[in-house]
């Protein structure tokens, strides 16, 4: 018996050395997902969750803008070669919706081949629950809500950044974050800007909070579109007044990331 044991006894020891070796010579490789995120879309809504890093800076409170990194393979290094090694790992998975008809494409188990994600599983679905798609016709419009009130601060913030002195700052890799999370990042073709949301580490409040006037709002930037805009011209002084006059940014929020939170939940995107 104490024979038998000694012997389990080596087994496992070498086991668990030939383990800890590999673990060590072990890297993860991780893809630029940036590139991907701003590709702008024609038509629908695209809504991806991704594992990964986001690449954040003290200077936006290290709130994700969308450097993500996705882990992308592992390399084993030996003295001869680099061995990748696939990731077990969902990082990425994609529904593309059309607004029309509530049909979407689903993408899993994505493959970098190329250096480039490609989706090994594509499927047909038809969104045919009411909930889901007036989910999605709510998130639409508070999307075009936020994104005219992003277009606007961010243009607002050049103006300042041109009419003063910005001192040089020495570059200090302690600004730096690099937050690991599991982010929801929606597109759409009404919008400029991704949507960007920490779904790993969102707490909903526990009474939901509703957006005034949402078809209103939504109605005023669909007619009076705030795209290539003249910035000098009164019209964008407009927009900032409808802005200040009718929008809570706060509540605009928090209804935003409840609704994208309900419905990510719903289409197993988190």
């Amino acid at each position: 018996m104490r024979i038998i044991k000694t012997i389990l006894y080596l087994i496992i020891f070498q086991i668990l050395t030939f383990s800890k070796t590999r673990e060590t010579l072990r890297t993860t490789v991780f893809y630029n997902y940036y590139p991907v995120i701003n590709q702008e879309i024609k038509s629908g809504l695209e809504i991806q969750r991704l594992k990964g890093y986001c690449l954040t800076h003290k200077n936006t409170d290290h709130i994700c803008k969308g450097f993500i990194f996705i882990p992308k393979y592992y390399e084993f290094e030996s003295e001869d070669e680099y061995e990748p090694e696939r990731l077990k790992v969902d990082a990425i998975k994609k529904i593309n919706i059309n607004l029309s008809t509530f049909k979407a494409m689903s993408y899993g188990d994505v493959d970098f081949k190329e250096n480039y994600p490609k989706f090994n599983k594509i499927d047909s679905i038809t969104l045919k629950d009411y909930r889901i798609q007036e989910s999605i016709n709510k998130i639409k419009k508070m999307l075009v809500v936020y994104d005219a009130i992003d277009d606007t601060r961010q243009f607002r913030n050049m103006i300042v950044d041109c009419c003063y002195t910005i001192p040089v700052i020495e570059k200090n890799y302690d600004d730096f974050g690099r937050n690991f999370s599991h982010y929801i990042v929606i597109k759409g073709a009404d919008i400029i800007h991704p949507y960007i949301m920490d779904i790993k580490n969102y707490k909903p409040d526990e009474v939901k909070t509703e957006v005034k006037n949402l078809n209103q709002i939504y109605q005023y930037f669909k007619n009076n579109s705030y795209r290539n805009i003249d910035y000098a011209s009164e019209k964008f002084d407009e927009y900032e007044n409808f802005i200040e006059e009718n929008i809570d940014k706060n509540e605009l929020e928090v209804a935003l990331q409840r609704e994208i939170y309900e419905l990510t939940k719903e289409l197993d995107l988190q």
